[in-house]
């Protein structure tokens, strides 16, 4: 979603808009948990399903909602040339152990290639807004 750079938001909404997504996934899982309850295996996958989603989208990684939180946090408290830096460094490096950990499965013949790939292509794109932070900067 592209807002208006005329009318920025302040970070606290930033903050919450983020936020929204993990809450519908809290919102799914309190709804299918009755469900669950009396043995119902779709609410029992719905749950598992949106506690991954939740969990996963909660990481500090500059293209999740984790990382955008991160972010507007840090520019609370540090330049916004600094906050930027420091959530590209997290990024890139929970990318790269997303990437490790979706290989290590791969080779444990445990998990599929979705883990991998998603892996793959977040470090792709931590490695392109640093190269592309690097280019406007100089």
């Amino acid at each position: 979603m592209m807002l208006s750079p005329r009318r920025p938001l302040a970070n606290w909404k930033q903050i919450i808009i983020a936020l929204s997504g993990p809450a519908a996934n809290f919102a799914v899982i309190y709804f299918c948990i009755p469900f669950a309850g009396r043995g119902s295996e779709l609410a029992s996958l719905c749950i598992g399903v949106n506690v991954t989603l939740c969990i996963f989208n909660l990481l500090p990684i500059a293209q999740l909602d984790g990382g955008r939180i991160l972010w507007y946090l840090l520019d609370l408290c540090l330049p916004e040339e600094a906050a930027s830096r420091v959530v590209g460094v997290v990024s890139l490096c929970f990318s790269l152990a997303l990437a490790v950990g979706g290989a290590a499965l791969l080779v444990l013949r445990v998990g599929s290639w979705t883990l991998l790939l998603t892996a793959l292509w977040l470090v792709a794109a931590s490695i392109r807004r640093k190269t592309a932070r690097r280019r406007v900067s100089a």
